[in-house]
């Protein structure tokens, strides 16, 4: 028998598959290592855009920041606790080498604008369509087992379609005056009772983000503090973490700081925009809301803010999942070893079809 707890959740399901089935937005979501999950059911299908983040409610934004992030906002809002079946993950998961050469040529095609000049970093992607029989609610419910210390979320708009996901990265939150972003980068396969043992790539890829991130937040924030490096654990996963905090000035607003961190190097590149074009010229796909950034906007009697990268993440349409990786490219790079970052990446969402 479910516990009350998991009984409320299943209410709080009940009323956002009423919410879909009547075409409207809705998004529930669950922050990283909490209990309680919440949903936000607007009572329209018009689509809203967040102007200059001083609006409340829960933002998603697509990767290019040129196009306007979309706002959800009800005074509907529904939260229970769901406790955790913990799920020991043991199934092979299959892979598949379409889109290999292209992602290969890509690849190349980045190192080549590294060792030239044009780019420092650039952080290339590919979609992987897959076909899965379990609906979007069963997918999410999923997501809550599997990745505890991930923020979760499921995610809908008529005019914008159904997100998934389970991203492992902070874009920003802020408590009080204080900011908190983080510079995330690397990754290694989880190899079990060992510790990763990280490359000078990785490593160097790593300290490109913090020093982007610091440099861009210089003259925005007061007292910039940056944590050493430290290997955490993403299902899967390893990555390379370091936190940056600092005070945020009263007449400063969120969205100059949003203007400088999106999109981070660590789902774009540096230089920002060389690397944007050359993702834009060369990627062969529109990565809509991948690599964006979703979360809590001015929540709450408190305003709450806690903005995350838009990461291991899919697109749902009928029984297609379209699902999003990627990968850091520098001048140490080799495309083989690309190619298989992205593969070990995949599985986080095939996992869950």
């Amino acid at each position: 028998m479910p516990s009350q707890k998991n009984k409320d959740f299943y209410q709080l399901f009940a009323e956002a598959r009423f919410q879909k089935e009547k075409d409207l937005p809705f998004v529930i979501y669950q922050r990283p290592n909490e209990l309680l999950v919440k949903a936000i059911l607007p009572n329209t299908s018009n689509l809203v855009h967040a102007s200059d983040f001083f609006e409340s409610g829960f933002v998603f934004a697509p990767f290019d920041s040129k196009e306007k992030a979309i706002l959800l906002f009800s005074k509907k809002i529904l939260q229970a606790d769901y406790e955790i079946t913990p799920v020991v993950q043991n199934q092979i998961i299959g892979s598949t080498d379409n889109g290999k050469e292209f992602h290969l040529d890509l690849v190349n095609k980045a190192m080549a604008s590294i060792k030239n000049g044009a780019l420092k970093k650039v952080v290339v992607s590919r979609k992987l369509i897959s076909e899965t029989k379990k609906d979007a609610f069963k997918l999410f419910e999923a997501l809550l087992n599997y990745y505890p210390e991930a923020f979760k979320y499921l995610w809908y708009h008529p005019k914008a379609g159904m997100w998934l996901g389970a991203t492992p990265e902070t874009l920003l939150k802020i408590d009080g005056a204080v900011l908190t972003t983080t510079s995330l980068a690397g990754t290694l396969p989880v190899q079990s009772n060992q510790a990763p043992q990280w490359s000078s790539k990785e490593v160097e890829e790593q300290q490109l983000v913090t020093d982007y991130i610091v440099d861009a937040l210089s003259d925005k924030l007061i007292d910039i503090n940056v944590t050493e490096p430290t290997s955490v654990k993403a299902g899967k996963l390893w990555h390379l973490k370091s936190l940056i905090t600092g005070s945020l000035p009263k007449e400063l607003g969120l969205n100059s700081i949003i203007d400088a961190l999106h999109p981070t190097p660590a789902v774009c590149g540096m230089p920002k925009i060389a690397a944007k074009e050359f993702l834009i010229a060369n990627e062969n796909y529109d990565r809509e809301f991948y690599t964006g950034f979703l979360g809590e906007l001015n929540l709450g009697v408190s305003r709450k803010t806690h903005l995350c990268v838009n990461l291991r993440s899919m697109k749902l349409e009928d029984t297609k999942a379209s699902i999003f990786i990627g990968g850091g490219i520098t001048e140490e790079s080799n495309a083989e070893s690309e190619w298989m970052e992205t593969q070990h990446k995949s599985k986080t969402m095939l996992s869950l079809l």
